[in-house]
């Protein structure tokens, strides 16, 4: 009997893990409230491992498929809610086996309508993705380009189980019912011939196991129920093969409207204990969000996943359990004012919670109303502002960097943030600076103008400091599409030049030259490092350091350290030497960009000919207009 063949099956492959069902499970855990949601994901992962397959089991050794119903329905749930990086490429899959459990609400959930962001997928998944999507939704706008795109993949050479959904799905949407079956029986002998479907959506568990009942094969076969009238769906015969199993495909067919639809959508596992709160799980799920980067291209928004599903699972007696206890800090991250308030003592707001201090929860609370009352009482009692370590962000990182604001009390609670010493030009760990995380927020330009007026107005503010990658704000500011901002910024930036430039310009002419071999290294050191020093002033000072004698002797003949007539000693020579050489691999990398200033050689014909003799760089022999 094929069920009894089935459970056997499924019995020597989980040995290695257990047969019987986990409703109590040791869970992971984390006291720092900031790796809160990494942890409880890799708990819902963890409490859905081969749980469909435990649930296949049971069903076929008791011949009851209500079993495996409630299993995989309870499995793709928590599957979903745990959804990894780089799920763009499989979730049409997880779609599927969502179907073979009815869970038409989780997949309207899993699915995007937008399918752009399978554009960075590959092929395979771009077309198939793409197909299925219009297929479920009766999109024929979409359905066009995808058969057209389909029809072009099965020209081309692709595995065969990849090749056989195409098929499948082509043929599904043309109606053609008399093929479905045939092609289904052949997409389950390829299924166990090959691994490439079971590792898009598997993470190194037992092949084995998945080669034993075609979850994909049955979610197939519900597509087809979905999509055909009742009429058309009846003429479609059940596929033959060991994989597909009857009975269930009997039962699943007829559960969602049955009378007992309610209790055989019942969770397979009731988790108890410490673990109860995986109940709420399967209630809490969000819609799939999409992003885009700077780029344009869309990716799933991950982030936003687990807040929206943490958020809601909050407001849960049994998830609530797991903190309630917990250090103030977790009422300041995750909870609301008055709980905050249940578990405050004063002096907290002057205490390093896991390296921080409880402002730094506070700013991150993904409840608006908590985040700003919160964040003012803290305030208002003399809460540190100012990170524990250098490498930490500051306030403003951890304020601009959440999802939601309320525009006008963000504001607010910048100007108190500043009033308090809060450094609005501090470098995060990325050295990326406030404003270069305010242009990243999710909000229109005429919406961020209450921030843009406030960081703008602010004196003295770092405006040329660059990202790792190279970026400063204003280049951000375009990247990002700011246009508004970006123009204001060049402008703040360009008067900010205008009169601070001729002040270091100033500061290089006013130093004592006149003491031969002595130069005024530290003030030049200072002046080089300025965000201001453009190349201009940083030839100038290359010559004013005899740079003639560095080109024509130093560099090209190494003789360090007796070139210049202006040296007197070993140690002298060695310090110009070790000076020159980094100033002039400075200018020669492009560390100093054309700016306000202007520079005329100061070398004869006769020295520019010698030097142009010895390969040197066109940059030390030309004036700069």
């Amino acid at each position: 009997m094929q069920r009894q063949m089935i459970a056997e099956k499924l019995k020597q492959n989980l040995s290695s893990v257990s047969t019987e069902r986990k409703e109590s499970l040791p869970l992971r855990e984390d006291r720092d409230p900031f790796s809160f949601l990494k942890i409880s994901a890799v708990n819902i992962r963890e409490a859905r491992k081969d749980l469909k397959y435990i649930g296949c089991y049971h069903a076929c050794r008791n011949g009851d498929m209500r079993i495996l119903y409630r299993a995989v329905r309870q499995d793709t749930r928590l599957e979903y809610a745990g959804i990894l990086h780089g799920a763009e490429s499989f979730l049409w899959i997880q779609a599927l086996i969502a179907l073979s459990g009815n869970d038409h609400d989780l997949v309207i959930r899993m699915l995007p309508r937008d399918t752009a962001y399978y554009d960075r997928a590959h092929t395979i998944h771009k077309v198939l993705g793409r197909l299925l999507t219009a297929l479920y939704y009766r999109d024929n706008n979409l359905g066009r380009g995808a058969l057209k795109a389909s029809e072009t993949f099965l020209c081309q050479k692709h595995p065969k189980i990849w090749l056989l959904t195409a098929q499948y799905l082509c043929a599904l949407w043309r109606k053609e019912t008399g093929r479905l079956s045939s092609l289904l029986t052949e997409i389950c002998t390829a299924e166990r011939k090959s691994d490439l479907l079971l590792e898009q959506c598997t993470d190194d568990r037992n092949l084995d196991l998945e080669k034993t009942f075609s979850f994909f094969a049955h979610g197939l076969f519900a597509l087809a129920q979905h999509c055909l009238s009742p009429e058309e769906f009846q003429k479609i015969p059940l596929p033959e093969d060991r994989g597909f199993l009857k009975e269930y495909e009997e039962y699943r067919r007829t559960a969602s409207s049955s009378v007992d639809a309610e209790r055989s959508a019942e969770p397979f596992i009731r988790f108890s204990g410490d673990a109860a709160w995986l109940n709420e799980v399967a209630d809490a799920l969000p819609e799939t969000g999409l992003k885009a980067d700077t780029d344009g291209d869309i990716f799933i928004d991950y982030e936003d996943h687990y807040e929206k599903l943490f958020t809601h699972l909050l407001h849960s007696p049994s998830f609530r359990k797991m903190y309630q206890n917990r250090d103030v800090c977790w009422a300041a991250k995750w909870d609301t004012f008055d709980h905050f308030l249940d578990q405050y003592h004063a002096g907290d707001e002057k205490k390093r919670f896991y390296g921080r201090g409880l402002l730094y929860y506070a700013l991150a609370n993904p409840d608006l109303n908590a985040r700003y009352r919160i964040s003012h009482f803290l305030l208002e009692h003399g809460a540190e502002v100012l990170p524990l370590e250098k490498e930490f962000d500051g306030p403003f990182h951890y304020l601009f960097r959440q999802k939601y604001h309320d525009i006008p009390r963000t504001k607010t609670l910048c100007e108190d943030l500043l009033r308090h010493g809060a450094d609005p030009n501090r470098a995060g760990t990325r050295n990326l600076l406030p404003v270069d995380d305010m242009i990243r927020m999710q909000y229109s330009e005429k919406e961020l103008k209450p921030l843009y007026d406030l960081w703008l107005s602010l004196p003295d503010l770092e405006l040329n400091l660059r990202t790792f990658g190279g970026r400063r704000p204003i280049d951000l500011a375009r990247e990002y599409g700011r246009k508004e901002l970006a123009g204001r910024l060049e402008k703040k930036m360009h008067a900010e030049t205008e009169d601070s430039y001729p002040l270091l310009v100033r500061e290089v002419d006013s130093c004592d030259w006149s003491r031969e071999g002595i130069f005024p290294y530290s003030i030049l050191k200072k002046v080089l490092k300025d965000a201001l020093c453009d190349l201009a002033l940083a030839l100038k000072i290359f010559y004013l350091l005899d740079g003639y004698s560095f080109l024509s002797s130093c560099l090209h003949n190494s003789s360090s350290g007796n070139t210049s007539g202006k040296m007197c000693g070993k140690n002298a020579a060695e310090k110009w030497t070790a000076f020159m050489e980094k100033l002039y691999t400075d200018i020669l990398k492009g560390r100093y960009a054309k700016g306000p200033g202007a520079f005329k050689n100061p070398l004869t014909k006769v020295q520019k000919y010698k030097l142009r003799k010895l390969d040197t760089p066109d940059i030390f022999l030309e004036d700069i207009p």
